[in-house]
């Protein structure tokens, strides 16, 4: 999916901004129209606004109250409707979807407070992405896909053992000065 311009994303402090990994995550977006959509760690709504504008019913959840509240208030300001939850995980989403969609913190380190929430991914940068993929499968409609961006900076062989359960594809990818980013697309 390409950006679209007339949809307003306002910064807030402390909260995860659109960065290159998010315009790679939107990238990789196909044709969500009708579809129930899901953006886990939704940090500014970017993803999840966008989502929205093409059609999607989406649920955007976040740890972190800031996040939530700046989702929402982006939801407003551009007009559109995003269920906007606070949750670590999915313990706020009983619900199922064809599409979930998540940009972890994927940098090793651990939250020691409100300012790591969005980059802190724990040893080897997977602590929250393992737990996240031990959960999603319950969590998707038949036929449903996941899309996750990965880095070159996560334990690679811990990263393989992770994704062993889905079938994955490799949709788009970029090189930063100090890691490679990538977006996989997962499927049961």
């Amino acid at each position: 999916m390409k950006r679209n311009s007339s949809i307003e994303v306002a910064r807030c402090p402390y909260v995860y901004g659109p960065e290159e990994d998010s315009e790679l995550l939107l990238q990789a977006v196909q044709d969500v129209t009708g579809l129930r959509v899901l953006e886990m760690g939704c940090g500014t709504g970017f993803v999840a606004l966008h989502c929205a504008d093409a059609g999607a019913s989406v649920v955007a959840t976040d740890l972190d109250p800031l996040a939530v509240r700046c989702t929402s208030a982006n939801a407003q300001r551009n007009g559109m409707k995003v269920e906007v939850r606070e949750s670590d995980l999915f313990t706020a989403v009983p619900d199922a979807f064809d599409l979930i969609i998540f940009n972890p913190p994927y940098l090793e380190g651990e939250v020691k407070g409100q300012e790591d929430l969005s980059w802190a991914g724990g040893a080897g940068g997977l602590d929250i992405l393992t737990r996240f993929l031990q959960e999603a499968p319950v969590h998707l409609l038949p036929g449903g896909r996941i899309l996750i961006v990965v880095s070159s900076d996560m334990e690679p062989h811990r990263l393989q053992e992770l994704l062993l359960p889905f079938q994955q594809c490799e949709c788009t990818r970029t090189v930063l000065f100090f890691e490679t980013l990538r977006v996989l697309q997962l499927n049961l």
